[in-house]
């Protein structure tokens, strides 16, 4: 027979298993990311990646992979989360500070 566990018991592993299966997703993408990077060093083929968003996969432009790559960054830190475009203009703290990030069309809003 098998004993129900207390509530609490219930909602710390709810949030447990949320916090493990986002770990789980993130190290497959770190995963994925590591095999692609170390394929563009061994050949010296520089060029664009595809990452996997969580609505498909998604070009990341060579630029910023550069900057992924220098910075150790996730590409989510260069997406411009107003116009879902990639940033083209860095805040002058960046990496420190990231609010100031601009995509062309933000520039563009300001003139």
């Amino acid at each position: 027979m098998k004993l129900a566990p207390e509530p609490k018991y219930k909602a710390l592993y709810s949030e447990l298993k949320k916090e493990h299966d986002l770990l789980i997703s993130e190290n497959e993408l770190l995963k994925d990311k590591v095999v692609q990077l170390s394929y563009m060093v061994e050949t010296g083929k520089v060029g664009s990646i595809m990452v996997e968003t969580g609505l498909g996969l998604m070009e990341v432009p060579k630029p910023i992979l550069e900057l992924m790559v220098e910075h150790n960054l996730p590409w989510q830190v260069f997406k411009c989360e107003e116009h879902d475009h990639w940033v083209t203009e860095l805040d002058s703290l960046f990496p420190y500070h990231m609010e100031n990030n601009k995509c062309d069309l933000c520039l563009t809003e300001e003139v």
